[in-house]
């Protein structure tokens, strides 16, 4: 399970864990030990004492999460996230007073509380504990400084690049705020009060 945390200056900390063999989700190739993969989580944003948390989305305050952690070997992560760099080439970031954090591909401000993706770099390693009598993969995070990924360039790498949460890729699944369409979140239509506002994103209603 990832754990909301606050990542600096830690390292080699297991926030991860699953009992089914890993592998990459993009091309199927098996992960082995030690190797170095990155883990990306849709998580939320929130400021405490100790700086910037990242917090799981999970279902109806259960344990279960909302979308599923994805994990990719280096050269399919290095893959989309080059398709995404192409994909917002041409899109101007929307900045923000209120930022606490930018978007490193399409630099977006990030505010506090708002739904994001975050990649970290790390290595799987098998548990050293089995408080079950099953030995689990667990994911070690060795960088301190995960890569942040707005709500638009999320949704952009699930829409246009790599389906990772959706059964049909005709229909992906919306990575959302709130309830708002896509145009919505691209627009940040939540930040004006309105998700529901025609004017603002144009299709939410």
């Amino acid at each position: 399970m990832y754990e909301g945390r606050n990542f600096e200056g830690e390292e080699d900390v297991a926030v991860w864990s699953k009992t089914r063999s890993c592998a990459c989700f993009e091309c199927g190739d098996p992960i082995v030990y030690t190797e170095e993969v990155f883990l990306l989580s849709v998580m939320r944003t929130r400021i405490t004492g100790n700086g910037l948390v990242y917090d799981n989305i999970v279902v109806d305050d259960m344990s279960d999460l909302l979308y599923e952690p994805i994990l990719f070997c280096v050269g399919c992560w290095e893959t989309v996230s080059e398709e995404l760099a192409e994909q917002m080439a041409d899109a101007p970031p929307i900045t923000d007073d209120y930022s606490i954090i930018d978007c490193v591909c399409c630099g977006s401000s990030i505010r506090t509380d708002e739904v994001l993706g975050v990649c970290t770099f790390g290595e799987v390693h098998l548990s050293r504990r089995a408080p079950n009598g099953i030995h689990e993969d667990v994911f070690e995070n060795v960088d301190a400084n995960p890569i942040a990924i707005c709500l638009g360039c999320l949704n952009t790498i699930n829409q246009a690049v790599t389906l990772l949460w959706g059964d049909d890729e005709d229909c992906p699944v919306l990575i959302q705020q709130q309830d708002e369409c896509l145009e919505g979140i691209y627009a940040r239509c939540w930040r004006a009060g309105c998700c529901a506002d025609a004017d603002i994103c144009g299709g939410c209603k």
